[in-house]
C-alpha cells in the first residue's frame, strides 16, 4: 500500500510540474462546438490553428516543436506582454491570427461563455474579400480566409453584384447576336 501511495505522489508531482512549469495554452473547443452546431458541418482545429489537431502536440505548428523564442509569439504570451497588435502566432493560421488581432485575446477568452460574441465581433469584416462577412462565414462553417470557400448561393449573389455591369453587357450582346442571326436566317 505504501508503494502505491508513493507512486501516486510521484504521479501528482509530475503532473503539477508539467502544469506549473509551462505557460497555459487555452484551446477553445467551445467555439468549434458552437460553429458545428450552427453550420451543421464537421470542423477541425485548422479552422483557426495551423495544425488540424490544434496547438497541443509535437508536430509542425504545435507547441511541442516551438523554440522558446517562438513560444513567446503565441497569442497568450503576446497578451501577457500587453502586445495587443499580436505578432503572428506560430500556432494560429491566418484567420486565427486575424481573429485575435481584431477582437483581442481577452475578448476571445471571455467569449468562451458566449461564443456568439465572436460572431458579433466579426460582422464588419471580410478577411478574404469574397463579399460574405466573416460572421456569416463562421455561422456557415466556411473558411473566412479562403475566397473560394463560402456558401455557394451567397458567393453567386456577390459575384453577380460585383459583375452586374459586365453581365448586362454580355446579355445584351448575346441578345443582339441572336436577333442578328434570326434576321440573317429570314
Amino acid at each position: 500500500m505504501y508503494r502505491l501511495l508513493e507512486n501516486k505522489s510521484l504521479i501528482t508531482l509530475v503532473v503539477l510540474c508539467f502544469f506549473l512549469g509551462s505557460s497555459p495554452v487555452l484551446a477553445f473547443s467551445e467555439f468549434q462546438t458552437y460553429i458545428e452546431q450552427k453550420s451543421k458541418k464537421q470542423l477541425n482545429c485548422a479552422y483557426c490553428h495551423s495544425h488540424v489537431n490544434g496547438p497541443n502536440g509535437n508536430e509542425a505548428g504545435q507547441l511541442g516543436l516551438l523554440s522558446e523564442e517562438q513560444k513567446q509569439l503565441t497569442a497568450y504570451n503576446q497578451f501577457l506582454q500587453g502586445n495587443k497588435e499580436l505578432v503572428n502566432s506560430p500556432i494560429l493560421n491566418e484567420f486565427g491570427n486575424y481573429l485575435v488581432k481584431k477582437l483581442d485575446y481577452d475578448t476571445i477568452v471571455k467569449a468562451q461563455d458566449d461564443p456568439n460574441k465572436i460572431v458579433e465581433g466579426l460582422k464588419d469584416s471580410d478577411l478574404d474579400r469574397d463579399g460574405i462577412n466573416d460572421s456569416e462565414e463562421v455561422l456557415d462553417g466556411t473558411l473566412p480566409n479562403d475566397p473560394l470557400d463560402g456558401n455557394p448561393f451567397k458567393l453567386l449573389l456577390n459575384n453577380i453584384k460585383k459583375n452586374c455591369v459586365g453581365i448586362c453587357f454580355q446579355a445584351i450582346a448575346i441578345l443582339l447576336l441572336i436577333i442578328s442571326l434570326l434576321k440573317l436566317r429570314n
